[in-house]
């Protein structure tokens, strides 16, 4: 689908994927809307060492079902399941 990211793009792309010759987006709806190019790629930002810790480590709580409980004052508080 790199041609574009229009409502006819979308919709070639889904006939292209589903062989059915059929859309899903009305010919009403493609006609009215214009053309719309790609947007250029931007980067990720890199998460800094913190940042990626605390995110494996909230990811682990969550894996061992854990609730999640954000205070009004910042603290996190995780409950045990």
């Amino acid at each position: 689908m790199a041609g574009g990211a229009s409502f006819a793009d979308y919709d070639n792309a889904f006939r292209q994927i589903h062989k059915g010759g059929r859309g899903v987006i009305p010919p009403s709806v493609i006609a009215g809307a214009g053309a719309v190019s790609l947007r250029p790629v931007v980067p990720e930002a890199e998460l800094g060492k913190v940042e990626r810790t605390r995110e494996v480590s909230d990811l682990m709580w969550h894996l061992n079902n854990y609730k999640t409980i954000t205070c009004a004052c910042g603290t996190k508080l995780k409950i045990p399941p």
